[in-house]
């Protein structure tokens, strides 16, 4: 894998800068040592004192290595013969050279948007992001979440604080679901340098972000049970359409509804007595069962209580009984794995 590497001192890590210095060495060269080894190779764009990239071109240079590194800059006189110092001090060899149009203002080159689209192409190159730190006020918040809604996979590290850590925590239930206990490798210094264990999880799947869409049925009597599945996939970043209209006992369901319906790749029908009594949840799952049966989405018939499934077409698909909260989260958990599975394979 091509990896970009992004960030650098935070300053908000609660210890002294030279102490928050060291940490990021003896991070990025766990993390560096490991990509080495297995095969990884490189992209950084600013290779500035106290950054990843830089730390990145200095451990690769110690280490002899014939990994390649892709280096992204702004082309301009100054940084062409600034780069070209900084790898003939440090003697990399296996290294390809993207220089990048800057952005200029009047006569004036912009250094911050010139810095920026160059990342930015590093970006479309890279196959993963692993970043560090970054100042929570800087570019790295916003390249990450760039990279987030281009499907880019993300390893953000929690060590110094940070741009990184704060993504990290905004994430952290998705992460959690695909990382299990491998979270620790983003969490702790004894356990980083197994950062390769994260990519053989991405190389075995499409991604670690779902393009699901979600839509949750259920009677507005007895709204609890869709309350929490809403939390459970929101918590993952997931997209989540819930009909909170109240009908008129002849109306037929509204567009918008019928809109969300259409456009959401999983449909989960919460079944109760209440909802078998209502005309408009029966509308609801007939379409669903329409889309089902086009193969144009998924169905998941969650049964939270006795009540016997009445629709015809219903009574031959898989439903799952739960009878409470902790069993509702499990059973939502494990549809959403095997989602995964499914769509991998």
């Amino acid at each position: 894998m091509k990896i970009l590497i992004l960030g650098g001192i935070s300053g908000e890590s609660g210890l002294s800068i030279d102490d928050e210095i060291e940490l990021l060495k003896t991070t990025m060269t766990s993390v560096v040592d490991d990509l080495i080894s297995n095969g990884h190779d490189f992209i950084v764009c600013s290779p500035f004192p106290e950054s990843a990239d830089y730390l990145t071109i200095k451990t690769l240079s110690e280490r002899k290595t014939n990994n390649k590194i892709d280096i992204y800059y702004p082309d301009t006189p100054f940084i062409s013969d600034s780069l070209d110092h900084l790898l003939k001090t440090y003697n990399i060899k296996h290294v390809q050279k993207f220089p990048c149009k800057p952005v200029v203002d009047g006569t004036e080159i912009n250094r911050t948007y010139s810095w920026l689209l160059a990342q930015l192409a590093a970006l479309e190159a890279c196959s993963c992001v692993i970043a560090i730190g970054g100042k929570v006020d800087g570019t790295l918040s916003l390249l990450l979440k760039i990279a987030e809604t281009k499907n880019k996979n993300i390893i953000p590290l929690e060590h110094i604080k940070g741009a990184s850590s704060n993504f990290l925590e905004k994430n952290q239930w998705i992460i959690k679901d695909f990382l299990s206990t491998d979270i620790a490798i983003l969490k702790y210094s004894t356990e980083v340098h197994n950062i390769s264990r994260i990519l053989e999880r991405f190389a075995n799947t499409n991604n670690l972000r779902s393009t699901a869409k979600f839509f949750i049925s259920y009677a507005r009597s007895r709204p609890q049970e869709a309350d929490y599945i809403e939390t459970i996939l929101r918590r993952r970043n997931h997209v989540v359409y819930r009909d909170e209209h109240d009908f008129q006992p002849s109306a037929d369901i509204p567009s918008e509804i019928l809109r969300n319906i259409k456009e959401a790749s999983v449909f989960i029908a919460v079944w109760c007595n209440e909802y078998a009594c209502s005309p408009w949840c029966y509308d609801e799952l007939m379409l669903a069962l329409e889309r089902l049966n086009a193969k144009q989405a998924d169905l998941w018939l969650i049964c939270v209580d006795d009540t016997r499934i009445v629709p015809k077409d219903a009574r031959s698909i898989n439903y799952y009984r739960v009878n409470s909260r902790s069993e509702l989260e499990g059973q939502i958990l494990r549809l959403l794995d095997n989602r995964t599975i499914q769509f991998q394979l």
